[in-house]
């Protein structure tokens, strides 16, 4: 029993920390004062169609309407638009998939904080993510800490679901 929970311990310690790695401060980018999160994912003996389709379906999976979320879908580029997973608060962003063999690079810009409730008070419903008070009132590595922070989830569920259903689409 005790050889099965420390097995158990360690499978779930290296969940744990290969979640927390999924974003660091080199993936994250200032380029004009703007947030852009990006990233490269090897799989390995995946051809670019098999990445491609992994990508579509994971869309289609987690959107409710993928047509309207895919705004350019080429064999080795994926763009969408759409509410990305993050802590806390709901945000609108693009995400760019550039596709090769057994890779694919991903990057996350353009992201907006959206709020119904704040819209309803007379406030916007989307705000860019830069002029927040915590991204304005930090600076350095401060600021990329917050990013970090804030947005981490993001990559980290789109990588985890993206490979699963490439590996799927092997079978």
């Amino acid at each position: 029993m005790k050889k099965i929970l420390l097995l158990f311990t360690i499978i779930m310690s290296a969940f744990g920390s290969h979640a927390q790695n999924c974003l660091s401060s080199e993936n994250v980018s200032l380029e004009g004062n703007r947030i852009v999160l990006h990233g490269i994912v090897k799989v390995d003996s995946a051809s670019i169609s098999n990445i491609h389709d992994g990508i579509v379906k994971w869309i289609s999976l987690n959107y409710n309407n993928p047509q309207s979320v895919i705004k350019s879908d080429l064999p080795s580029m994926v763009v969408m638009e759409g509410f990305i997973p993050t802590t806390g608060f709901e945000h609108i962003a693009r995400v760019v998939f550039e596709i090769k063999e057994n890779r694919y690079r991903w990057s996350i810009d353009n992201i907006l904080f959206y709020s119904e409730t704040l819209a309803r008070y007379g406030g916007q419903l989307k705000t860019e993510v830069e002029t927040q008070p915590w991204y304005i009132n930090a600076e350095g590595m401060d600021r990329i800490n917050e990013i970090i922070k804030r947005y981490s989830s993001a990559p980290c569920s789109m990588i985890e679901g993206i490979n699963q259903q490439i590996l799927d689409s092997d079978w």
